[in-house]
């Protein structure tokens, strides 16, 4: 066991001086395999906890990793090694950081849209559904992994609303959990799935989006605390381009905010009376008008990349308009 352990300390010290060592080394050997089968084991110990630390870093920065562990069964033993902790905690803090381990090569696994399509058949969305509805410590990881599951693949939105998901999605979405899950499902649906989602924020006196707004008004305080020393940073003579002021920005809330005002404009698109009375009304309450959400939306439209390619930034983009110009 010492021998193994010191091996993988030497495999993460080659990595830390030189990157490129974690595409090598999983190209040249069947490191992956061994790592595989080490998280397989039911039993915890230090040597499983130690790889799933490693697999971790080796799919941190690598989609030929996450792509190749992906053709050698990774998701499926990912999502085994997991379901362990379904229904119970982790009883060590060593063990509990394992799990972490686990879920962040399970969301690195989740990057390449191959492995997400392995993820839906391997019925990774109804587990980590199960996860949350267990209520025990990997609740958040779990919504975690939806988050990135969803991101631009329809299917995985599909088959969490087909398995009754949202009676799921939205208690986290109402309580700490400021879940980003009902974004995903608006962007991808049109149809039926949709109006079910829809039907979901006008139950309870439209109480969800009460709750929208709450998480609205919190995020955007923290960027306009954020810009606000950023303004007076840039008064101190420290030089900031546009890029990275718009950076700090969005690691400051304002991706959150800009996700909450996507769902905004869907649910006053989808021209519903309740709801657009209580949008109204909430940005009243709150000294705001449309043009705030205008301004949110408008920054975000004029911000998205191309990195899913440009039909995919203009189909975003046209989007993004038509909910411009509603407001």
């Amino acid at each position: 066991m010492a021998a193994v352990y010191v091996t993988l300390a030497t495999i993460e010290n080659l990595i830390e001086v030189k990157p490129a060592v974690a595409e090598m080394v999983c190209e040249r050997t069947k490191l992956m395999r061994w790592l595989l089968s080490k998280i397989k084991i039911r039993e915890f110990d230090g040597n499983k906890q130690y790889a799933s630390e490693i697999l971790a870093i080796l799919l941190q920065n690598s989609t030929a990793n996450q792509k190749r562990l992906g053709q050698i069964n990774g998701v499926d033993v990912v999502l085994q090694a997991v379901a362990m902790y379904k229904s119970r905690d982790p009883k060590t803090q060593d063990e509990e950081e394992m799990v972490e381990n686990l879920f962040d090569c399970l969301c690195c696994l989740l990057m390449p849209l191959e492995n997400k399509e392995r993820f839906v058949k391997a019925e990774g969305v109804e587990l980590m559904i199960i996860v949350m509805n267990s209520k025990k410590s990997c609740y958040g990881s779990a919504i975690r992994a939806l988050d990135f599951a969803m991101t631009n693949y329809p299917p995985a939105c599909e088959r969490f609303v087909d398995v009754m998901g949202l009676k799921t999605a939205f208690p986290a979405f109402m309580g700490k959990a400021s879940s980003s899950l009902p974004f995903y499902i608006l962007w991808n649906f049109e149809g039926s799935r949709r109006e079910r989602l829809f039907s979901k924020f006008v139950e309870n006196e439209c109480e969800k989006i009460d709750r929208l707004m709450e998480l609205y008004m919190r995020y955007s305080n923290r960027v306009k605390s954020e810009t606000e020393r950023l303004n007076e940073l840039e008064l101190d003579d420290l030089e900031m381009d546009e890029d990275e002021k718009y950076n700090r920005r969005l690691e400051s809330g304002l991706y959150t905010l800009q996700l909450i005002a996507v769902i905004l404009g869907h649910l006053w698109t989808s021209e519903h009376p309740k709801m657009r009375t209580r949008i109204e009304l909430l940005l009243k309450q709150n000294k705001l008008t449309k043009n705030n959400v205008k301004d949110i939306l408008q920054e975000y439209h004029d911000n998205i990349g191309d990195l899913d390619g440009p039909e995919e930034k203009d189909r975003a983009q046209t989007k993004i308009q038509k909910f411009i110009s509603a407001f």
